[in-house]
């Protein structure tokens, strides 16, 4: 139970309680992972949205304590994926010269920040929240259609021999 003054209700029923963190509250009855769904009901009494399972998805058995677990070590997973990869070409073209090696440095660079970008995502929730991390991503995309785009004409080249 919460001691007088520190909860009060919102207008959707739900109360929030101060926080020890200047600036923010903490919500109960979202419908997220550890929240009970008989706290987060509507003004009606129904429950809300977020908590009659995965609605989104056509509901099913999925509810959206198993989306945020989903969410949680799918990102983290593939971060740890995109980081893999970015020290597999460093390895791969460490102490090579040339064209090549400066294209490989660059796509690992952009491996790299889309796998940090996949451990914010973990804290966002989404990959277009906040916008600095849609322009990361988008940055990081544009940065490995350059490298392969960059490959390819360097596959073509007559000189491809000299490159290596």
């Amino acid at each position: 139970m919460l001691p007088s003054g520190l909860a009060k209700a919102n207008p959707r029923g739900r109360f929030t309680q101060a926080s020890a963190i200047p600036n923010r509250a903490v919500t109960y009855g979202t419908g997220l992972p550890g929240h009970h769904p008989e706290q987060s009901r509507g003004s009606d009494g129904q429950p809300d949205a977020n908590t009659r399972g995965n609605v989104g998805h056509g509901g099913g058995p999925l509810n959206d304590r198993t989306d945020s677990v989903i969410h949680f070590w799918g990102n983290i997973l593939e971060g740890i994926l995109w980081l893999s990869i970015a020290g597999a070409i460093l390895i791969r073209n460490h102490g090579k010269k040339g064209l090549r090696r400066g294209l490989a440095n660059r796509a690992a660079v952009a491996f790299f920040w889309f796998g940090i970008s996949d451990f914010i995502e973990v804290s966002t929730g989404a990959w277009y929240k906040p916008l600095g991390l849609l322009v990361l991503k988008a940055a990081c995309v544009g940065a490995l259609l350059h490298c392969l785009v960059a490959y390819n004409a360097l596959n073509r080249s007559p000189q491809q021999g000299k490159t290596q």
